[in-house]
């Protein structure tokens, strides 16, 4: 028989949830089954036109565990905690934290530290919590056929928890292409010039514009350039400040 098990993440935390989810599932050979939201597979996640709070609650209701992600972006989210809550109401859903990236168990934030937490922070935590997984449902762990997924789950993880350190740059994002973008700024600013200049004939002179360009892994906090600087980041623009 098969049994639920709701994996919570933050949005920010998807890719973790993608190596986690099949980790679990491989080494229970299909005997859990996780759900996630961010999960694109066909029967996977919200699907189209479903209200977000009836499908959680929904999905809660029928899972057993509820395994929270925490990890720098997500230990004090409030939707994360949200999710914990919501599973701590079901009658027969506990409540795992486990931890990714974090320096110590010790750093969860409460609620979460009142809960038994693990990490995957090596390959015997991994071990340990697969593991302790498989007992909690009374699934036979054997060493020998998880081995192979414990490997692939450190690698997979692994590579997520160093972009944070070294995020990739975005493809497509060059010297030509901001040049490009410069001079498109450069007539639209110009334009607008052209624009005042007929409704006020007092000074017209283009005095700064700002263009802001939003690192779009792993930080959410923008990056203020004035013309000529370059960076190599994901764009997004604003309205130029004319004075």
């Amino acid at each position: 028989m098969t049994s639920k098990v709701f994996l919570s993440h933050d949005h920010r935390d998807a890719a973790l949830a993608k190596a986690v989810a099949p980790a679990i599932q491989r080494a229970t050979l299909g005997q859990l089954d996780v759900w996630f939201t961010s999960d694109e597979g066909p029967a996977g996640g919200i699907q189209p036109g479903a209200l977000w709070l009836d499908e959680l609650r929904i999905q809660l209701e029928a899972s057993g565990l509820l395994i929270a992600l925490v990890t720098p972006q997500s230990a004090a989210r409030p939707w994360l905690l949200f999710e914990v809550g919501f599973g701590v109401a079901q009658a027969d859903c506990e409540v795992v934290p486990l931890v990714i990236g974090l320096a110590d168990l010790s750093d969860l934030p409460f609620p979460l530290a009142m809960y038994q937490a693990f990490s995957f922070s090596d390959l015997d935590a991994i071990r340990r919590f697969l593991q302790k997984l498989l007992a909690r449902f009374d699934i036979r762990f054997d060493e020998e056929m998880v081995e192979p997924v414990v490997q692939a789950t450190a690698r997979a993880v692994g590579k997520v928890v160093a972009s944070w350190e070294n995020p990739p740059t975005p493809s497509g994002l060059n010297d030509t292409t901001l040049d490009g973008l410069g001079n498109y700024l450069d007539k639209r600013f110009f334009d607008l010039t052209d624009i005042l200049a007929d409704k006020d004939q007092g000074d017209t002179t283009l005095g700064h514009y700002t263009v802001e360009l939003w690192n779009t892994v792993g930080s959410h906090q923008p990056i203020f350039l004035e013309r000529g600087v370059r960076e190599s980041v994901g764009i997004s623009l604003i309205p130029p400040t004319v004075r």
